[in-house]
């Protein structure tokens, strides 16, 4: 059963929980990776960004 009465998973806390700990990276490593600035995956896992269709 879905609750109703939560609010919605913000898709930073995803990357961290799901994607960044499981695989032991920190937020400093995946910029590098993805080549996008580090501030834009601090302001996504932050919860003050939302993912844009260029950090997708």
């Amino acid at each position: 059963m879905i609750p109703r009465n939560r609010p919605p998973t913000h898709p930073g806390e995803i990357l961290l929980h799901e994607f960044l700990e499981p695989m032991n990276l920190k937020q400093v490593a995946l910029p590098d990776k993805l080549h996008i600035p580090m501030q834009r995956i601090n302001t996504l896992v932050n919860g003050k960004r939302g993912v844009t269709a260029e950090s997708a």
